[in-house]
C-alpha cells in the first residue's frame, strides 16, 4: 500500500485499551481507503493497495516506521506491504494486529462517510476554515473542544467560537472569532 506522507491516521486512532479494534488503522483494499477512528473522529484516506495486499489492521508502529523510511528517502508516499504481516520498504516486518480476546470487527464506517452532506446550493452551508488557526484559537482560549456558530446568510462572515455548551449570558467565559477562508458563493 502506498499512502501520502501528508496523511496522519495515527492522530485519530483510539488509545483506549477498552476498544482494541480501534487501536490501529484499517486498510480496506476494495475501496482503496485507509480508515482510522477513535469513536469521536474518523478519517477515510485514499491509498494505493498493491498486488497481494489484503484488508485488515495496519499497526501504528508499521506506519511510523514507514514514515521514517519515507523521510530518509525523501519519498512523497509511505510504503507498507499488507498481507499476512506488515512490511516496510526497508524490509522491516511488523505483526498485523489482531486484538486479543475480541471478535469485534473494525466498524463499518461506510454509512458514516456515505451519509455526509455534499455541497449543494440552497441546502447546505459550507464554510472553509484554517484548521491550524482554529486550533491556536481554541488553545488561546484554554479550550479542548469548541462550539462554532455561523451566519448562514454570509459564508465569509465571522465565526463565533465558544466553549461547548457555552451560556451566552456568562460574560466571564472566553469568546473567539475566526474568519473563514474567502470563498465564492455557490449558485
Amino acid at each position: 500500500m502506498l499512502l501520502s506522507k501528508t496523511y496522519r491516521p495515527d492522530l485519530v486512532v483510539s488509545k483506549d485499551e477498552e476498544r482494541p479494534t480501534l487501536n490501529a488503522a484499517h486498510l480496506h483494499v476494495e475501496t482503496r481507503r485507509l480508515l482510522a477512528t477513535n469513536g469521536h473522529a474518523a478519517v477515510s484516506l485514499p491509498c494505493h493497495p498493491k498486488d497481494g495486499d489484503t484488508s485488515g489492521a495496519v499497526s501504528l508502529d508499521a506506519l511510523k516506521h514507514a514514515r521514517v523510511v519515507a523521510r530518509r528517502k525523501k519519498a512523497e508516499e509511505l510504503f507498507v506491504s499488507a498481507d499476512d504481516a506488515l512490511r516496510t520498504e526497508d524490509d522491516a516486518e511488523f505483526v498485523r494486529p489482531v486484538p486479543e480476546g475480541t471478535t469485534e470487527p473494525f466498524p463499518d464506517l461506510s454509512p458514516l462517510f456515505d451519509g455526509l452532506p455534499q455541497r449543494e446550493a440552497g441546502r447546505t452551508l459550507t464554510v472553509q476554515v484554517n484548521a491550524a488557526l482554529l486550533l491556536k484559537l481554541a488553545k488561546a482560549m484554554g479550550l479542548e473542544s469548541v462550539e462554532l456558530t455561523f451566519n448562514t446568510d454570509d459564508v465569509n462572515g465571522p465565526i463565533r467560537v465558544v466553549a461547548c455548551g457555552h451560556d451566552s449570558s456568562d460574560e466571564a467565559a472566553p469568546v473567539g472569532v475566526l474568519m473563514p477562508l474567502r470563498q465564492e458563493p455557490t449558485s
